[in-house]
């Protein structure tokens, strides 16, 4: 991921380079963006003005995808394989929402974050 704002000439301001993000969601109230990394089961979060100071928000994840942040509430959602998790913006309080093993899925839903509550989708379904 290359991350980055459009300055005033048109060109492209690169602030935070992480190679191996897959999911990105930004925290417009706050001002930061976080993303996920698979490989490294993190989930990382930097100020959108500068990209500075990356810090590690949760770690030892299994495989974190579908990052989504609800601003009202102040959580970070996200999937791993065949469950979805939440946690405050820090990464304290982490919660296990739902386990989809039974549902054999094999990987990872993406979750949707929205005033009426969180929404995860497989494939053509989503589900409340």
């Amino acid at each position: 991921m290359r991350a980055g704002r459009l300055r005033q000439n048109d060109t492209v301001e690169t602030f935070v380079a992480e190679p191996r993000a897959n999911d990105v969601s930004v925290d417009e109230q706050n001002g930061m963006v976080y993303w996920s990394d698979q490989v490294a089961g993190t989930i990382q979060r930097a100020p959108v003005t500068d990209g500075q100071n990356v810090e590690t928000v949760l770690q030892g994840l299994d495989h974190p995808t579908g990052i989504a942040i609800h601003a009202a509430s102040r959580k970070l959602y996200w999937a791993e394989w065949n469950r979805v998790r939440r946690s405050n913006l820090d990464g304290t309080v982490l919660e296990d929402l739902l386990n989809l093993s039974a549902y054999r899925i094999g990987f990872g839903p993406d979750v949707f974050v929205g005033v009426r509550g969180t929404t995860w989708g497989h494939a053509k379904s989503l589900y409340r």
